[in-house]
C-alpha cells in the first residue's frame, strides 16, 4: 500500500454542521434530534429536494468556506505529512466555479496546504470513479456506503464511526477520529 490517503471532506475534515446548522436555524428550520438518520432532510422534515436546494444555496455563502477542522485533523494532518503522506480529496460539491473556490480556500485556511489534488464529484456524486484512479491507499470517509466503494476499490477503508452510519461494514475499519487512524498507521502523535 502506497501512502496516499484519500478521503471524504464533509464531516471527515471538514465539520459542514458546524456552520450548516445554524445557518438553517436562522431560517426558521428546528433540527429534530435523529442521529442514527443520515441526512438532514430527515433531521428537518423536509424533501431530499428542498434540502438540495438549501445545500446549493449555503455552498455558495462565505460561511461555507470557514468550515472548522473535524476534531484532531489539524492535529493529525501534520503528523501524517511529515511521516511522507500525501492527502487526495474527493468532494461532492456542486461543481461550478464559486463552490470550488470556496472549498479550496476553506481547506487551504482550515488545514494549509496538505491536498496534492481535490475531486470535485458533483453535488451528491458517486465517489466510486475516483477511487478507482487510484492503486490501493487509505480511504476515509463516514459514509457507510461510500467507504463500502472504497473497499470495492481494494483501499484501506477508515470508516469514523457516527450513530448515522452504523449496520455492517465488512473490511472496514471503523475509528473514533483521526487520531485512531494516525495510530492505526504506526504514526505516534
Amino acid at each position: 500500500m502506497n501512502k496516499t490517503i484519500i478521503t471524504d471532506i464533509d464531516g471527515t475534515v471538514l465539520d459542514l454542521a458546524a456552520k450548516f446548522e445554524p445557518w438553517m436555524e436562522a431560517r426558521g428550520f428546528a433540527k429534530a434530534v435523529l442521529h442514527d438518520q443520515y441526512g438532514w432532510e430527515h433531521h428537518y422534515g423536509i424533501t431530499e429536494k428542498m434540502l438540495d436546494g438549501l445545500l446549493r444555496e449555503f455552498m455558495a455563502t462565505e460561511d461555507f468556506c470557514r468550515l472548522p477542522p473535524i476534531a484532531h485533523a489539524e492535529l493529525v494532518f501534520p503528523a501524517l505529512l511529515r511521516h511522507d503522506y500525501t492527502f487526495v480529496a474527493v468532494t461532492a460539491v456542486p461543481d461550478n466555479y464559486v463552490t470550488k473556490l470556496l472549498r479550496r480556500r476553506n481547506l487551504f485556511e482550515a488545514l494549509g496546504q496538505p491536498f496534492d489534488f481535490i475531486h470535485h464529484v458533483g453535488f451528491r456524486g458517486d465517489k466510486s470513479d475516483v477511487l478507482h484512479e487510484y492503486p490501493r491507499s487509505v480511504w476515509v470517509e463516514d459514509h457507510r456506503e461510500n467507504a463500502l466503494a472504497g473497499v470495492r476499490a481494494r483501499h484501506h477503508t477508515f470508516l469514523l464511526d457516527r450513530p448515522y452510519n452504523q449496520g455492517p461494514a465488512e473490511d472496514v475499519t471503523r475509528v473514533k477520529d483521526w487520531i485512531e487512524i494516525a495510530v492505526a498507521l504506526g504514526i505516534a502523535l
